[in-house]
């Protein structure tokens, strides 16, 4: 049930990204980056399509290790204050 949920979930901001980019204005980046992080927590075919934009791209995959090592010091120091 929780992986439906959560394909749903990532689905959802894909689609919101889409309706974005027909609306001027409105950020559709943001919808994109966070329906691909979702999925890719649930998807072993969207996990592996991630892979293969690191080897084939691989500014992407030094920017996405970066960004994935930020995020971790970010929630261990969550993590410490509780």
């Amino acid at each position: 049930m929780k992986r439906f949920v959560l394909y749903f979930i990532g689905w959802f901001f894909i689609a919101v990204g889409i309706v974005c980019t027909l609306i001027p204005l409105v950020p559709q980046v943001p919808f994109y980056i966070i329906g691909i992080a979702i999925l890719t927590s649930v998807s072993p075919r969207v996990r592996l399509w991630m892979r293969s934009l690191k080897v084939k791209y691989p500014k992407l995959k030094t920017f996405l290790d970066h960004s994935a090592a930020r995020v971790r010091s970010i929630r261990d120091r969550f993590r410490k204050h509780k």
